[in-house]
């Protein structure tokens, strides 16, 4: 089984129409659908996405509400909860600097 990991930037492309890459998120996310693929995200990415889309209007704050709950709910998504040693992790991910894959 694959596993993808999805970070802010897909779920903000997804819900919201008038961004540049959201054709794009929505063809690769039906792509990995179709493979069968199994996406990974945490809570912490799911705050930051609600955070980063609360400043777009009561439409976008309800809307990004729902996607979270559907998300939630979801077979296809599995959501990390947030933890200190996730936290942690990240941390020390971020201070070693980027890595091959996301420079």
């Amino acid at each position: 089984m694959t596993e993808v990991f999805v970070d802010i930037g897909y779920h903000v492309a997804l819900i919201d129409v008038r961004d540049r890459l959201h054709s794009a998120a929505i063809a690769r996310g039906q792509a990995l659908w179709s493979a069968r693929a199994t996406f990974v995200t945490t809570e912490s990415v799911l705050i930051e996405f609600l955070t980063y889309l609360s400043g777009g209007g009561a439409y976008m704050r309800a809307a990004a509400f729902e996607y979270v709950v559907d998300l939630r709910e979801s077979s296809e998504f599995v959501v990390l909860p947030h933890t200190s040693k996730l936290f942690d992790a990240a941390s020390i991910s971020t201070a070693r600097g980027p890595t091959r894959a996301t420079a």
